[in-house]
């Protein structure tokens, strides 16, 4: 697999964030508030699909990489991210590298909601991934 740049990532996380909003009619900022409307949004559309059809694992593969782009710019803002592009990726996304040190596999929980295996969640992970706030002195 041919490395990934940080510029091709921010391509792709914007052009995802446009065409949602092209959908929505919600414009999503890169933040916190962003994913929230990005699980409703995907809560939705992943709804309508399963009405009509089974997991197109094609769709899948299109969506990983703009939708892991983009979820993964949001976590790089509101906890403290950064993507690990001096690593090749073992799979369709670098892995991000958590504010504690730990690396996060974006890959796993994007392809799990695309094939509708769970619910969009992606405001509930940024929560659970950001660092506890500085206790006043």
């Amino acid at each position: 697999m041919s490395a990934i740049d940080r510029e091709e990532i921010r391509r792709a996380a914007s052009e995802f964030a446009w065409n949602v909003e092209q959908q929505s009619g919600q414009a999503l900022t890169f933040d916190l508030a962003s994913l929230a409307v990005l699980d409703a949004f995907l809560s939705e559309w992943l709804d309508m699909a399963s009405v009509y059809d089974a997991v197109d694992e094609r769709l899948v593969e299109s969506l990983t990489f703009p939708l892991g782009c983009f979820v993964g710019e949001c976590l790089i803002s509101t906890c403290h991210a950064a993507w690990r592009l001096d690593q090749p990726p073992d799979s369709t996304l670098p892995a991000l590298a958590l504010a504690n040190g730990t690396l996060f596999d974006l890959e796993a929980p994007v392809t799990a909601v695309l094939r509708r295996q769970v619910a969009p969640f992606f405001h509930r992970l940024a929560l659970q991934l950001r660092l506890p706030e500085s206790a006043p002195s």
